[in-house]
């Protein structure tokens, strides 16, 4: 029912912004019209994501190189979110240190794939539809618009998802539900604001650069994170 009723507002909140005044007047009164819309649009986030995360599971194994046979690569992957990164983790079969750069992260080919698959493909997309959406954070550069965190996080979290099903050797299918993956979610979120607080010009220069890169080429139970990726290093980030 929590999820019900936050839709509803959500509902409500944009009927407003819109002046729909007979659904403003509905949402507001009739509770079975807002329990039945709700439900309706909750079918629809659930089709769309498992949608996403099935764009993330079938390029997943290659792109990270993950295979029944190879449960360690599965968890050096998942350990400290290394996914996120672009490069490669270690290689023991070929004696290969990783090269995964701590300064580049949320641009891998698989992430941007699946953002541009997900919010970016067709005109009935949302990259296309609303792209008034896409802000950017930095006043004096209003035009250079930015992927937002909620969708950058969502993607995120979907990689992991699919990474996660291959943990034990045999690719295991999984419920790609928002109560299972909450924790990475946030961890992503947490992560995200981190760098917007502490580098705001890193910030906006990584997620400007993931919007264009995704847009531009289209124009028409979990284990908790605790602490932020040792990988990380903002000092080295790029300003622009």
């Amino acid at each position: 029912m929590a999820i019900v009723e936050y839709l509803r507002k959500a509902l409500l909140k944009a009927a407003m912004h819109l002046k729909v005044n007979e659904m403003v007047d509905h949402l507001s009164n009739d509770a079975e019209y807002g329990m039945a819309l709700s439900g309706l649009l909750s079918a629809c986030i659930s089709a769309w994501r498992i949608q996403l995360k099935k764009n993330a599971v079938s390029a997943v194994a290659t792109n990270y190189r993950i295979s029944c046979n190879n449960v360690n690569c599965t968890a050096a992957w998942l350990k400290e979110l290394a996914y996120i990164y672009c490069g490669d983790i270690a290689n023991d079969s070929k004696k290969q240190k990783h090269s995964l750069d701590p300064t580049w992260l949320y641009e891998n080919p698989l992430i941007l794939a699946v953002l541009e698959q997900c919010f970016f493909t067709g005109p009935a997309s949302i990259g296309a539809q609303l792209p008034s959406k896409f802000k950017s954070s930095q006043s004096d550069r209003p035009d250079e618009k930015e992927i937002p965190i909620p969708m950058l996080t969502l993607v995120a979290t979907g990689v992991y998802a699919a990474i996660k099903e291959w943990e034990c050797g045999p690719h295991i299918k999984a419920d790609f539900g928002s109560n299972i993956f909450e924790n990475t979610y946030r961890w992503h979120v947490d992560f995200l604001w981190k760098i917007l607080k502490d580098g705001p010009d890193k910030y906006h220069a990584m997620m400007h650069r993931i919007y264009v890169e995704t847009n531009g080429r289209n124009v028409q139970t979990e284990e908790t994170q605790t602490q932020f990726s040792a990988f990380f290093d903002m000092s080295k980030m790029a300003d622009d």
